[in-house]
């Protein structure tokens, strides 16, 4: 399988990756250097636009429940899905939590890495097995003598943050390991400075999949974009369709064929993709003004059947 940039997507040549191997769900990613992701030479109805959120359209915050999507980055968002790109969320968090931090954009999610998917507000279907009630209870125990580590609580799934305690990172590990050996069928996935136990074949790749063949993306140009390790499975899902991917953050071992530094840069990115869709739009607009111009249509200089000029 390989990550391919078709010659309408990219100002650059046609970008091929080497072979991708399996799927990314429990296999170490590829080794490469991404490149800078290029301007897009695709028409809106064409493109359809898979995001993170953490680390990617909000920034990294103490605590998840202090993130906020910036209220620029929401506009834009709504200016992208107003010329035609279909978007769609793909994240870790909860589906309702979701929906809160983009409001008042209403676009798919999937929520809980593929745990959950919203495509209408209030609506939500779960695709996730129930989460054993005692890997919660084990965790809880596990961790109350660790200072700024908590247990999160998801639907068919459950986190382990230490973002305010680092220096705990392999200790979590071991904890998480030995409580997911005692639950057949669900899996350990990291993240940023998070451990979490989901179902084993529940990722964010399967949902992009399942989005794809929605009527309002089918047929389209799928472009990932995720900051770590739990998009992973996104990337090889995109680029097993033909699309591409976008990694945030600094430089890493990835599927993802292009790279950029943080989300302001992302933001920047789409602020400038948005930017060549309306002038092309205008453009077209003034072409078809001007031909129908020179057909005879509209206003006349001099008199005559519309008046005097």
């Amino acid at each position: 399988m390989k990550c391919m940039v078709e010659n309408f997507a990219a100002v650059r040549t046609p970008h091929e990756r080497s072979t991708l191997g399996p799927a990314a769900e429990g296999m170490s990613p590829v080794a490469q250097q991404p490149a800078l992701p290029p301007d897009l030479f695709l028409h809106p109805s064409r493109l359809a636009l898979f995001l993170d959120v953490d680390g990617t359209l909000a920034p990294f915050t103490a605590r998840p429940e202090m993130s906020r999507i910036p209220c620029a980055t929401r506009k834009l968002l709504k200016r992208l899905q107003s010329q035609g790109v279909a978007l769609a969320v793909l994240s870790g968090r909860p589906l309702a939590q979701v929906r809160r931090l983009l409001h008042p954009v209403e676009i798919p999610i999937v929520g809980s890495h593929g745990g959950q998917l919203g495509l209408k507000p209030g609506r939500i279907v779960r695709s996730s097995p129930l989460l054993p009630s005692h890997l919660a209870g084990r965790l809880e125990n596990g961790v109350s003598t660790l200072p700024g580590v908590w247990v999160e609580k998801k639907p068919g799934a459950v986190a382990v943050h230490w973002r305010q305690a680092p220096e705990v990172r392999w200790t979590i590990a071991e904890l998480v390991q030995q409580a997911v050996q005692q639950a057949p069928g669900w899996a350990v996935m990291e993240g940023h400075c998070v451990h979490e136990i989901k179902a084993k074949g529940r990722h964010k790749g399967l949902g992009l999949r399942r989005l794809m063949n929605q009527p309002a993306f089918r047929g389209r140009w799928p472009l990932a974009v995720g900051d770590d390790r739990t998009d992973e499975d996104a990337f090889v899902a995109a680029c097993g369709l033909g699309g591409a991917a976008i990694r945030i953050g600094e430089p890493a071992e990835t599927h993802a064929p292009w790279q950029l530094p943080d989300v302001a840069s992302l933001a920047i990115w789409l602020e400038r993709q948005l930017r060549r869709i309306e002038v092309r739009r205008v453009s077209r607009s003034t072409q078809l003004i001007t031909k129908h111009a020179g057909n005879g249509f509209g206003s006349k200089s001099k008199e005559g059947e519309y008046g005097t000029a």
